[in-house]
């Protein structure tokens, strides 16, 4: 494993190009074919969630990290349908009607399959050219590859049981807090540059204390978010499936993860509610991480019943701990 450094300048080498360019060379170059192995382990899963981010970062609409999830579950399933050009994922599905399912999907604008957790607790997929697609009206989701789909349950096959949905569900919970926290990450780093940069008064920012507690709360949340992300891959390494893990990370980046964005957005100022600077897609990509797959009260309630009662090791995220009062003389 490395720090991430060299994915990354690879990666911004390829997504220079157009969108279409940019994916097919991330298939050419097999950044998209860092799948498990058949025994459920995933040792380049590290290099997969800095895959997701960085191209999350650089506000591209290439959902990666829909596809590697996808292409993940297909893996552990033995179906070779992940050799497809693109794979998306149904994040929240519901009767529609004349017996249809509808849903949201995260997914290119024309995905090749679509795999869902279908309403009798199995696994599905679908050919991509038997859906329907359409914009999403959540406004929210504009730009990130979310949009409405609807189907034919017979156009429907079942490839997985109720376990097989639970690690699906995992590990598309595990790349939207990649996606999103790899993008939150880039913007607190430039907010951090831009506070050190800008001068204001004959000083860098910077050297205002109120937005040094700011920027310091805004850098917490970024480590936090390095760490999360790092137990997570801990677990599918481990072959446990990081399930648990995968769900914190996911509640982090749609509590944490927001407030995050929204702070270096307003840390640039006047300039950093402008579309050209592009830290409106880290704020984005928080929110679709917040609101997919149930929304929040869904993720921290998977967290819940994956969670021993009683004291257990973990992280801590201090920016959230209420300050001491010291107690009152007797």
């Amino acid at each position: 494993m490395t720090d991430g450094a060299l994915e990354r300048d690879a990666l911004a080498k390829l997504l220079r190009n157009e969108d279409a360019a940019a994916w097919a060379a991330l298939k050419d170059d097999g950044w998209l074919d860092l799948v498990p192995e058949e025994d459920g382990t995933w040792p380049m899963v590290t290099t997969a969630a800095t895959v997701a981010g960085v191209v999350a970062s650089a506000g591209r609409s290439l959902p990666v990290g829909a596809h590697l999830a996808a292409a993940a579950t297909l893996a552990r399933v033995g179906d070779q349908r992940g050799d497809a050009g693109s794979l998306g994922v149904v994040t929240d599905l519901w009767a529609g009607e004349e017996g249809r399912l509808e849903g949201r999907c995260w997914s290119s604008a024309a995905p090749d399959h679509v795999l869902l957790a279908l309403p009798d607790g199995t696994l599905g997929i679908v050919p991509g050219a038997s859906c329907a697609l359409a914009a999403d009206p959540m406004p929210t989701f504009d730009q990130v590859d979310v949009r409405r789909i609807s189907m034919a349950r017979d156009d429907v096959d079942q490839i997985g049981d109720l376990q097989a949905v639970g690690v699906h569900e995992s590990a598309v919970a595990f790349f939207l807090a990649a996606e999103a926290l790899g993008a939150v990450q880039d913007a607190a780093e430039r907010a951090l540059a831009y506070l050190n940069d800008r001068h204001a008064f004959g000083q860098p920012l910077g050297s205002f204390q109120a937005l040094q507690h700011r920027a310091v709360d805004v850098y917490t949340v970024g480590r936090m978010a390095t760490s999360l992300l790092d137990l997570a891959a801990s677990g599918w390494v481990e072959a446990d499936l990081g399930s648990t893990a995968s769900w914190q990370a996911k509640v982090f980046a749609g509590s944490r993860g927001v407030w995050a964005a929204e702070q270096a957005i307003q840390l640039h100022g006047g300039i950093g509610f402008t579309w050209e600077l592009g830290l409106h897609h880290a704020l984005r990509r928080a929110q679709r991480a917040r609101l997919l797959l149930g929304g929040p009260s869904r993720a921290a309630a998977e967290v819940v019943a994956r969670t021993d009662v009683g004291p257990r090791p973990g992280l801590t995220d201090w920016t959230l701990r209420p300050i001491p009062l010291e107690p009152l003389a007797p």
